[in-house]
């Protein structure tokens, strides 16, 4: 579960992750697709009244929607609108997670997977592992401490994720903060790869498949990283050594508007902007001068929110 991290101007705070299920924050309301908004309007307009079961309330949703992904999408956004996250709830199963308007990962993904039958869209429960903090030095990908879903859309899985989509919640606080995230809706699998490692292989819909110790190793990613639909970033490795003068060159692919890009040196006060370059299509790259000597944490933000953290050693 990710606490809500935000950064002004230039100033950091980093996120500390706790294990088990891990929630993201996300883009307000006002930057819903226009593709799926019919859809988005219909879920958070059901998300705020009273059903009794699961079948009423997916009968209720459906019944404005024409195609099984306009479906789909209403009960994402119903689910992820309605259910706020609570670490202490027993609130599990379909129904008592719909009356309750409380739930953990498996909550979530109860409901979802019990709505989408409902609707006639064949539908997962996914169980996996996932980063649960930056400073983790052993990962054990074998224990589950998430769970999402796949459906099958036009003979095609995809994933959802309504957990992340959500919202997030403060440990500290035992607050949770309703934010919607769309990208967790039919999440491209390039982009999951780096923070969702299903037990079962087979669902991270890859051609070329993860192994865990890739996924370890990856840098880790931050809230940013989904709302931006970031794919193919390059270095791909957490842990990085350079020698003193050489320069860190970030790249990677995203089709969000990319803006204010950061970076935070571990230890230092500030973050400071670095120069992003669109290269072609929707690829950028920077070139920057690491001007400190040891290990430190490495981290980018963009648009005033973390997106990944290295390990970077300068000798």
């Amino acid at each position: 579960m990710r606490l809500l991290k935000s950064v002004l101007v230039f100033a950091m705070v980093l996120i500390f992750i706790l294990p088990l299920c891990i929630l993201a924050t996300g883009q307000s309301n006002e930057n819903l697709s226009t593709t799926y908004a019919k859809a988005d309007s219909i879920g958070i307009f059901y998300a705020a009244q009273n059903f009794k079961t699961h079948q009423q309330a997916t009968q209720a949703l459906i019944s404005g929607c024409k195609t099984p992904f306009e479906k789909a999408r209403a009960i994402f956004s119903f689910v992820a609108h309605r259910v706020k996250y609570d670490f202490n709830t027993n609130a599990y199963e379909a129904d008592e997670v719909l009356k309750h308007k409380y739930a953990v990962c498996q909550g979530y993904a109860n409901l979802i997977d019990a709505m989408m039958t409902d609707a006639g869209i064949e539908s997962k429960v996914i169980t996996g592992y996932t980063k649960a903090q930056v400073n983790i030095t052993h990962h054990d990908v074998t224990k589950t401490n998430h769970a999402w879903n796949a459906v099958k859309l036009d003979n095609t899985w995809q994933q959802i994720d309504a957990t992340w989509g959500a919202g997030s919640y403060d440990y500290g606080t035992k607050k949770f903060t309703a934010l919607f995230e769309e990208n967790y809706f039919l999440a491209d699998p390039e982009m999951m790869k780096y923070t969702h490692f299903p037990l079962d292989k087979s669902w991270q819909l890859l051609d070329k498949k993860v192994d865990a110790t890739t996924f370890i190793n990856y840098p880790f990613a931050w809230r940013g990283f989904e709302i931006h639909n970031i794919t193919n970033i390059s270095p791909d490795k957490f842990k990085l050594k350079y020698k003193a003068g050489e320069k860190f060159i970030l790249s990677f692919t995203s089709d969000e508007n990319i803006e204010q890009p950061l970076i935070n040196i571990e230890g230092e006060r500030y973050s400071y902007p670095f120069e992003l370059k669109k290269i072609r299509d929707n690829q950028y790259s920077s070139e920057i001068e690491l001007k400190f000597k040891g290990t430190k944490q490495v981290t980018f933000f963009l648009n005033g929110t973390g997106v990944a953290t290295y390990m970077v050693t300068v000798n």
